[in-house]
């Protein structure tokens, strides 16, 4: 089920830049619409390039509940976003968040808006950082003056002191904890592929489970890319929708079996490899040439149990080039995606990720973006986000933060 979300608790801690949102670069070409839970249904609009520029949820009765827009800029590798949440009757605005962001996906700032019924703007925030001297400024909306009010940054809810630096990390801590990442991950790995429940009773529902294929959403013809499969909604869901990946559904055949549904009995087959693992990460050469392509995921037990999925290419023009410094998103949020910008061969098993001693999954890689899975177990607040692409090993203060539910 879509969920509207507002940002507060440890987003508070987390500050970064804010510039207003520019209007679209271009008019919605197509328009997808697909059941988002509950009797509500999400539209997709597609720009002329396969991207998709913005999203609205529709509540069962067809009034408007959110409305995302995404803005491509020319060079950039993230799009600039503008979220519009409503109140019940479909037209007054709620609340309008405004987010930007950098030629290397760092954030240049927002600034949320939060408006009554009657159009009264009744509360808000706004946070300001300079990238190139490390200066914050915070302002706060007080609805009696209708203003906004200089504030001291917070370091933490309810807290009016400012943000901690974090503690300078030496190569050999780096390493270490890079290992004990390592060593969590084979761990991990190792559960995942012998764990299996005991069989259901043929009773329970045997339905075919939807997995997802995650993919960078902008691909080029000929270059190196990495993706990876996830099980079940609750696993993809919070992927849909970001401008720079692509979730592709897949409703899996049963089986025939009472056996529960598991990733580790199947493979991928895509263009020019030979069949991958679905359990974990992928990587492949897209095609040099076309419109697209197919990729086919098939029960490794069960050779006839098979899904044939076509990949638009959104992106026909060659590999784009980058200058090869690595650039981390300054905020990563619990249960979505910190986006590192540089230099990669696009294979992410030549990649490893961690925040501190956590390990952290590729989800996907191309030639110059590195998306990385924020588990949320992790700890909130400031600290490292390890990246390991031999022989570097490079270490980005990052603040993670959480969202939660708002009404």
């Amino acid at each position: 089920m879509h969920r509207i979300i507002s940002r507060r608790t440890l987003v508070a801690i987390c500050i970064f830049a804010l510039f207003h949102l520019n209007p679209l670069s271009g008019a919605a070409q197509k328009t997808v619409t697909q059941d988002a839970g509950g009797g509500m249904k999400e539209e997709l609009l597609y720009d002329a390039a396969g991207q998709i520029v913005e999203t609205r949820t529709i509540a069962a009765d067809g009034k408007l509940l959110t409305k995302n827009l995404f803005e491509f800029k020319p060079g950039f590798s993230t799009a600039q976003q503008k979220m519009v949440s409503y109140w019940p009757d479909g037209a007054s605005i709620k609340s309008v968040s405004h987010e930007n962001y950098d030629q290397t996906a760092n954030f240049l700032g927002e600034e949320i808006e939060v408006f009554d019924q009657a159009g009264k703007h009744t509360g808000g925030h706004k946070l300001v950082h300079n990238p190139l001297n490390g200066v914050y400024k915070c302002w706060h909306w007080e609805s009696s003056t209708q203003r906004y009010k200089t504030i001291a940054c917070p370091a933490g809810e309810d807290s009016g002191a400012p943000p901690q630096p974090l503690p300078p990390l030496t190569y050999d801590q780096a390493s270490k904890m890079v290992s004990e990442a390592r060593q969590k991950a084979a761990v991990d790995a190792k559960v995942a592929r012998i764990e299996r429940k005991s069989p259901i009773h043929p009773s329970s529902n045997p339905s075919p489970t939807e997995i997802a294929v995650i993919l960078p959403a902008r691909l080029h013809h000929g270059e190196h890319v990495s993706g990876s499969v996830v099980s079940g909604p609750a696993q993809y869901a919070q992927y849909e929708g970001m401008p720079d990946l692509m979730v592709v559904r897949i409703a899996t055949p049963s089986n025939g079996t009472d056996a529960p549904f598991s990733l580790a009995d199947w493979k991928i087959e895509l263009p020019g490899a030979n069949p991958q693992d679905a359990l974990g990460s992928f990587s492949f050469q897209v095609p040099a040439g076309g419109s697209g392509f197919n990729i086919t995921l098939r029960d490794s037990s069960h050779a006839v149990n098979a899904v044939v999925r076509a990949i638009k290419i959104n992106a026909a023009s060659a590999t784009p080039k980058t200058s090869g410094a690595f650039q981390a998103t300054p905020l990563c949020i619990k249960s979505s995606v910190c986006v590192i910008g540089g230099r990669f061969d696009g294979d992410s098993s030549h990649i490893f990720a961690s925040f501190e001693g956590e390990p952290a999954p590729i989800l996907a890689a191309s030639a110059t973006t590195a998306h990385i899975g924020v588990p949320d177990t992790i700890r909130s607040g400031m600290q490292h986000l390890l990246l390991v692409q031999a022989p570097k090993l490079i270490a980005f203060p990052v603040c993670i933060a959480e969202l939660t539910i708002g009404s």
